[in-house]
């Protein structure tokens, strides 16, 4: 399970991965001031996805918030993630890489105001494009899964572009 949580334009992004098959149960989302106690709780999606992600924008009051997920399965089984930190008070960035550094395999999440055709690309230092992928987004958080894995360990840059925008950050693959 690949659980971040991440601050964002409209207040924290979250989202999610299940790795392997599709889960049949439900998705809860746990939200609170510390990471010893559970707080707010609410149900944001029923399985049988690979890829979720939801925005909670009830975060004002407080710069620093904690989120879990909880699955219930249809077997009566649960499990917890860890607790992420989110700090509000940081940078909202417009994309963010997850995780940097890497195998060669990571997520780029980005934060589109409008819906809009994106091209992205990973370039080593020599400026040589080694991945390239181009897509049509919707308004809203954009889940980018760039499987480069054949590349060489090294500095990279990934570049996003978009109509009137680009989003460029380095990427280490270990």
């Amino acid at each position: 399970l690949d659980f971040q949580a991440v601050p964002s334009q409209e207040g924290v992004a979250l989202f999610w991965e299940v790795s392997g098959e599709a889960g049949d149960g439900d998705w809860y989302v746990e939200r609170s001031l510390q990471p010893d106690s559970a707080g707010h709780v609410w149900m944001v999606a029923r399985g049988g996805d690979l890829h979720y992600s939801v925005i909670d924008q009830d975060v004002h009051g407080a710069p620093t918030w904690y989120y879990r997920l909880h699955q219930t399965n249809r077997n009566g089984e649960s499990r917890l993630s860890e607790w992420r930190m989110v700090d509000l008070k940081a940078a909202r960035p417009m994309m963010q890489l997850i995780p940097n550094p890497n195998d060669g395999v990571f997520a780029a999440t980005l934060q589109l105001t409008r819906a809009q055709q994106l091209h992205a690309e990973l370039l080593d230092v020599a400026g040589r494009v080694v991945w390239v992928q181009d897509l049509a987004a919707e308004a809203g958080i954009q889940y980018l899964r760039v499987r480069s894995d054949q590349v060489p360990k090294g500095i990279y840059l990934f570049r996003v572009q978009g109509e009137g925008a680009s989003w460029t950050q380095k990427v280490l693959v270990e």
